[in-house]
């Protein structure tokens, strides 16, 4: 096997994920949640539509590959569409697709974006793989983003694609589901996209990052016929789920968005009261540690530490 990725396998799936460091444990944290906790919401799609409509799968953002292999797993005899433009991220996407899907399947090396046809892709400097394009996102707009402009490198220019683009290319007879995250990309769409090219979309699946309103306000106006619900996680960072009012709108899938949106953010809240209360403890410690002499200072903390344990 190449040594540039490793396989991990999570309720029978298996992922190529970065061997080591932070960009594996960020890999296999966003696996875990996108199929164990099931954070798109597909189990209850999959009961709401009974797989019977879901043909063509079009994942823009699809890092390795966590929700383009659940989809596929779930509705075995559907297309899926990977969009990512990170290309060693991209890579390991490819290797799951082909350790998992027996569908057809293409993987689209490109950024969601309009009024261009490059972008500057930006990496984050901590080696954990995040991506942002620009100027799809203006770097201006990173910080709403819940990124630090000053933590990113600008990586490669990676080419640009839109709803036409994908349409035209790879889905002639419409997307049944499209799942965005895009790190802000998703307005673009929203503001660009023709009429008809969104009268090809029959369900929505995506987060939002500037807040719920910019999102939800484009949907009202651009898909007035369509139900919506989002599901905040964090004042500025959430998911929005969309379909069309003509379709049969799965209550089941609704109430599974709420209730996944509340237990996120209870666990959420909890860590960060965790993490409040550590570091609490740990600026009372160095002040004590302060005041006593080097010795006593490392034989104090060495006492801490072995009862924190």
């Amino acid at each position: 096997m190449d040594d540039s990725y490793q396989f991990v396998e999570i309720e029978g799936l298996k992922f190529a994920v970065h061997p080591d460091g932070d960009a594996r444990g960020q890999d296999q944290g966003i696996i875990e949640e996108v199929v164990r906790d099931d954070c798109y919401l597909l189990k209850a799609l999959a009961q709401a539509s009974d797989g019977k409509d879901i043909r063509t799968i079009v994942d823009v953002g699809a890092h390795v590959g966590a929700f383009a292999v659940r989809a596929a797993a779930i509705w075995p005899n559907a297309s899926i569409i990977a969009v990512e433009p990170n290309p060693e991220v991209a890579r390991l996407c490819m290797v799951s697709l082909e350790a998992n899907v027996q569908s057809k399947w293409e993987m689209v090396d490109a950024a969601l974006a309009y009024g261009c046809t490059e972008l500057e892709l930006m990496t984050h400097a901590g080696g954990n793989f995040a991506s942002i394009a620009l100027p799809a996102v203006a770097k201006e707009d990173m910080a709403a983003l819940r990124h630090d402009p000053e933590r990113y490198q600008t990586s490669c220019r990676v080419r640009a694609i839109t709803l036409e683009d994908i349409l035209q290319r790879y889905c002639p007879d419409g997307i049944d589901v499209l799942k965005l995250d895009c790190e802000g990309g998703e307005i673009g769409l929203f503001e660009h996209a023709s009429d008809e090219s969104l009268a090809q979309v029959g369900r929505i699946i995506g987060e939002y990052h500037h807040g719920p309103g910019p999102v939800m306000k484009l949907i009202r106006r651009r898909l007035p016929r369509w139900n919506f619900a989002y599901l905040p996680i964090t004042d500025q960072f959430g998911s929005f789920v969309a379909t069309p009012i003509e379709s049969d709108w799965p209550q089941a899938w609704l109430q599974a968005a709420v209730l996944w949106s509340t237990e996120r953010r209870a666990f959420l809240e909890r860590q960060h009261s965790l993490r409040e209360n550590l570091l609490d403890r740990v600026y009372r410690l160095q002040f004590r540690l302060g005041r006593l002499p080097l010795t006593r200072q490392l034989m104090a903390l060495r006492r801490w530490v072995k009862h924190r344990r």
